[in-house]
């Protein structure tokens, strides 16, 4: 059977994003990322020392995660200057993987892939809970628990970086992530237990171009950080 390999984070991304995810139906070969992947200009030029080199797989082997060269996202370093950004603010880049690429198992892809990648402006600011938008369930029901951000955040660590607390106790249940990464709904085990629920949020969970809750990518290391704590929980009450 040909694998076959899809987008696996939002196509519509800040000029500064730092990761880019593709999953494989099949686990793919390794070590060869740099051979197998390019990306190319709106006037299908070559951007050529696009990714970093760290090729990074998930333990199955099907996703992996494409490190944008941060050298070069990161505003004022030498590469940034000399080279430009991997990724220009309003233009479409496109993103190829080769036909030949072959699953563990031998059998190439067949045919070549291309993903149409969009720049937007550079995000610089970190994702703010306190603007999230949170839909509470009804109590016996097993009704999905809605959330939408404010921004697109990182859909691999969305899986895990929320949490839904009730007291002491972490609420089991199914997490969905949309395609665009701008919201996340979780489907409990069983029934909504009426009362007061906390939605427990990992500090260091990321938006598309690596803010956090806690600061922003680019940090001047001169200046203190004055922006203060984001909140890490938000509170809500089943009825």
């Amino acid at each position: 059977e040909k694998p076959t390999v899809s987008l696996a984070s939002p196509a519509v991304l800040p000029a500064n994003a730092l990761k880019i995810y593709l999953h494989f139906s099949h686990p793919m070969e390794q070590g060869v990322f740099l051979d197998r992947i390019t990306l190319h200009r709106q006037d299908e030029s070559l951007v050529h020392g696009a990714f970093r080199e760290t090729e990074l797989w998930s333990p199955d082997g099907k996703r992996l995660t494409l490190w944008l060269h941060p050298g070069r996202q990161k505003t004022g370093v030498n590469l940034n200057i000399d080279e430009g950004p991997v990724l220009r603010a309003g233009e479409t880049h496109t993103l190829k993987i080769a036909a030949h690429w072959r699953s563990t198992a031998g059998v190439p892809l067949g045919k070549e892939y291309a993903f149409t990648l969009t720049a937007t402006a550079p995000d610089h600011t970190c994702p703010d809970p306190r603007r999230w938008q949170l839909t509470a369930p009804q109590a016996g029901t097993r009704a999905r628990l809605k959330l939408i951000f404010d921004e697109a955040l990182d859909p691999a660590m969305l899986h895990s970086a929320l949490k839904i607390q009730t007291g002491a106790k972490t609420v089991p249940g199914a997490i969905q992530v949309a395609a665009e990464a701008k919201s996340w709904s979780f489907t409990p085990a069983a029934a909504w237990r009426p009362g007061p629920h906390t939605l427990e949020i990992d500090p260091l969970l990321e938006d598309l171009a690596g803010n956090n809750l806690q600061h922003p990518f680019e940090v001047d290391r001169d200046q203190p950080v004055t922006t203060p704590p984001q909140t890490t929980t938000l509170r809500f009450d089943v009825r």
